[in-house]
């Protein structure tokens, strides 16, 4: 597989540099994929891996660099690759031992000003970690392994790794905090002076605090989410706060109303400072999903695709209906897809998509299509699906392993794949890119969740 370096053929010298800091993180005993494959990603966006003899940024210098005034060496020193990858890799391996992500410890180390950057090359450091640690590569598309470079057979686990904020905007503690309640489907409410973290399961083992009607003394109106109540998941309730009082996590049975009655948990209050009517929400008990899944290395797989979403396929047609279970060929498609390096521009919607130009609807597409799902409109051209059609594709919620999100309206209208337990988090555009693979997560606010039978 011909090795890349900001999506042009690498140079011997830019060979040589990438191996070098692939050998020597290994060595230093930063063995999996994800570390060696990060520390390249960094040197890509760094230097391009080259080795800068001559400032142009300050007195960065070197294939990271680095900076004689901050402390990195003197300027022979780190202009010498050999001594600039240890000096990095001294501060960043350290960091992936206790469970830190490649980018944040990437960004750790070096401090730069676009902490984000070096995540777009990210799958050009993975071909490097291929290359040059023992793991198997075969041809051009043949053949080959995104995995840790273990022996067959061999296994080994990487921590399952959850931020604050992402790459596109920050994020509050509360905000961080309620998306991984919404990860495994637990409560996340304040109440009674305590911060709440449960899953409806044990809420639902607590007595029923109160049992009602819409006939009952005190309830002022009830509502179900659909007038059949045949799946009604969510029901509004109004009651007065004499007689009743509520607050979030509350157990509440609901009798004699049809396919709406039985156990309901209280998931929200709302009341003005003088009324004496709330607004509670109700809704039906949620299974737990699982905590995603670390990452697992090595050998083993399932239909071509193990469940950390190494690809290990013969040819890119062994990416179609019959390979493996549906996240893992969706999580195929996205590699595929992240490395053909398309461009961003916004409302092609895919027509162009074979001149490398995508937006985030047809990237999305294109992947869904390539995993061998159904998916909106017409993909033969000359236009792909927009937002507007993923807001009725599949089925409402998320999905256990893949999740697609979509806002279908608006100027800030866009759709995006997030993955559960994967190593990579969501198949998303941006910096540029018309959709690739990011490791960082992505507030979920204003999206709605769908997702397909096997998701």
């Amino acid at each position: 597989m011909a090795l890349m370096v900001k999506r042009r053929a690498a140079t011997p010298k830019q060979i040589e540099h990438g191996k070098i800091i692939v050998t020597m993180c290994r060595d230093m005993g930063g063995r999996d994929t994800e570390s060696m494959a990060g520390a390249v990603a960094t040197a890509i966006q760094e230097s391009a891996l080259v080795n800068v003899l001559r400032a142009v940024d300050h007195d960065s210098l070197g294939i990271f660099q680095q900076r004689p005034s901050q402390g990195w060496g003197k300027p022979h020193e780190i202009t010498n690759p050999s001594y600039a990858a240890r000096k990095f890799l001294e501060k960043y391996i350290p960091l992936r031992k206790r469970g830190i992500g490649w980018l944040q410890a990437s960004h750790r180390t070096q401090r730069s000003a676009h902490p984000n950057a070096p995540a777009q090359w990210y799958s050009e450091g993975v071909a490097f970690a291929n290359q040059f640690s023992g793991a198997r590569v075969d041809g051009d598309i043949g053949s080959f392994s995104i995995g840790t470079g273990a022996q067959p057979g061999d296994t080994g686990t990487q921590p399952y790794e959850y931020s604050r904020g992402d790459g596109n905007k920050r994020e509050s503690s509360w905000e961080a905090s309620r998306r991984l309640a919404d990860e495994v489907q637990f409560r996340l409410f304040a109440r009674g002076g305590a911060l709440w973290y449960v899953s409806d399961q044990w809420l639902a083992k607590q007595r029923a605090v109160a049992r009602l009607n819409e006939f009952s003394p005190g309830v002022v109106a009830l509502d179900f989410e659909h007038e059949s109540r045949a799946q009604a998941a969510e029901a509004h309730l109004k009651i007065a706060t004499r007689r009743y009082a509520l607050a979030p996590g509350d157990n509440v049975e609901i009798f004699d109303e049809g396919l709406g009655s039985g156990q309901w948990l209280v998931t929200e209050i709302r009341r003005t400072l003088h009324s004496q009517i709330a607004d509670v929400t109700l809704q039906r008990k949620r299974p737990v999903l699982p905590e995603p899944a670390a990452a697992s290395g090595g050998s083993q797989s399932a239909g071509g695709v193990n469940v950390a979403g190494n690809v290990q396929f013969t040819s890119v047609g062994d990416l179609g209906a019959g390979a493996g279970g549906v996240p893992q060929r969706v999580y195929a498609a996205a590699e595929e897809a992240t490395r053909m390096g398309w461009r961003y521009s916004q409302g092609l919607r895919g027509q162009q998509r074979q001149g490398g130009y995508a937006d985030c609807s047809s990237g999305v597409a294109w992947v869904l299509k390539r995993a061998g799902l159904p998916v909106p409109g017409n993909l033969t051209g000359p236009y792909w699906p927009t937002t507007v059609h993923f807001a009725s594709w599949g089925q409402a919620g998320r999905g256990q392993r893949v999740t697609i999100w979509n806002k279908a309206y608006g100027p800030s209208a866009h759709v995006w794949i997030q993955f559960h337990g994967f190593r990579m988090w969501r198949f998303d555009t941006g910096g540029g890119s018309g959709g690739r693979l990011w490791p960082t997560a992505r507030s979920t606010a204003g999206f709605v969740a769908r997702h397909a039978p096997g998701m």
